[in-house]
């Protein structure tokens, strides 16, 4: 008998030493029974977020002993009942209710909301819930669920099926990336079945901490970004294309300012050969020049002379070796001789055409350097 109270004493006492450890987290009702608490399953939680949202993702930034979990999925929160004393524990399927009671965008800078945040961040008929404060909402729909008086959403054990919110006027609306990763916050989370409990001697509270990543941007923050980042590359081009612009200007002045110059040395050069002929021809005397002239003259003449007489010979020619050939017409020998006629006396005019221009290049000539000569003398006088 006394061993028996002994070993009483001692689950008592060990009971009272779990429950004055964990009283932060953990807290149960006089009428509940002895050594049973509630607890939040983490093993069976992300066994069933990974089967039940068919992906999983890994936190970037893991703190020890806190529980990640992804904004986008659905989160699927398990309870269990622990018996401290039998080292037993079991599904809880009543009901309860789910509020967020604190958070910070730091495990170190978490802090617990008062008692008008947490019904505005979490109450579904709070009359502030109309301005973007929510952080969560059931998946299904909240009207699929009762409502306690105060707003707050009535889950059971298998109706567990989370989706976060974040409004823009909650505490975990409109994050900021601090670094290349996407925002994280950190959420203090109470589940109580205080006005739910079918037994109102037995009564659970449970505080836990929930690490939650991949939140996405504000959608006017996000645009913000867009017009910024557009604004950037746009400068950048009309930079790269103003840069580019000026090099092929400046490559094309330069370009035209050498061409410029080797156009210039040519002129020069081709003037100065000029003046020394001229001046060449100017040191010969008069009769020099007059015999030029005619032997030029007389070279024209004899280059006319020379090749009328080739084009009579090779129409003579052309016109026998038509007429020998007794395969050609009378009328087609007359076409031919026609065609040749045509043909040398095209062949005369341009002979002509050419020494005309030879004897007119010979005048300009002659008259730029008389101009030249007269010129000098009136110099040197």
């Amino acid at each position: 008998m006394k061993a028996t109270l002994l070993v009483l004493l001692l689950s008592v006492v060990a009971v009272m030493v779990t429950c004055d450890h964990q009283q932060s987290e953990q807290a149960a009702g006089p009428g509940c029974p002895l050594g049973k608490r509630l607890a939040f399953d983490l093993d069976t939680t992300l066994e069933e977020s990974k089967r039940l949202n068919n992906e999983y993702f890994d936190c970037p930034n893991p703190e020890p002993g806190t529980p990640c979990f992804y904004y986008s999925h659905v989160f699927y929160p398990f309870f269990v009942i622990e018996d401290t004393v039998v080292g037993e524990s079991g599904r809880f399927l009543d009901s309860y209710t789910f509020k967020v009671v604190g958070g910070g965008r730091t495990r170190g800078s978490v802090q617990n909301y008062s008692r008008e945040e947490i019904l505005r961040f979490n109450s579904l008929t709070d009359s502030e819930s109309s301005q973007q404060t929510l952080v969560w909402t059931y998946d299904d729909g909240p009207d699929s669920l009762p409502l306690t008086k105060e707003g707050f959403v009535v889950m059971r054990g298998a109706s567990n099926r989370v989706r976060w919110l974040c409004q823009r006027n909650s505490p975990c609306g409109d994050l900021t990336p601090r670094n290349l990763l996407d925002p994280d916050f950190f959420f203090i989370i109470e589940v109580s079945n205080k006005e739910t409990a079918s037994s109102p001697f037995c009564e659970h509270n449970l505080r836990f901490e929930l690490h939650v990543h991949g939140f996405p941007l504000d959608p006017v923050r996000g645009l913000f970004f867009l017009q910024m980042t557009m604004t950037a590359v746009h400068i950048i081009l009309i930079c790269s294309a103003g840069h580019t612009c000026w090099r092929l200007r400046r490559k094309s002045l330069h370009t035209k300012k050498r061409d410029g110059l080797d156009e210039q040395v040519l002129v020069d050069n081709f003037q100065l050969t000029i003046r020394r002929k001229r001046h060449c021809k100017s040191q010969k005397s008069p009769d020099v020049k007059e015999g030029e002239t005619q032997s030029g003259e007389r070279a024209v003449e004899d280059l006319e002379m020379s090749q009328t007489e080739i084009q009579e010979e090779f129409h003579k020619e052309a016109v026998r070796h038509a007429s020998s050939d007794s395969k050609h017409s009378k009328r087609k020998i007359e076409l031919i001789n026609r065609h040749l006629q045509l043909l040398a006396a095209m062949d005369h005019h341009m002979q002509r055409y050419r020494s005309q221009a030879c004897l007119l290049d010979k005048l300009v000539e002659t008259f730029f350097t008389d101009q030249d000569e007269e010129t000098r003398s009136v110099g040197i006088e």
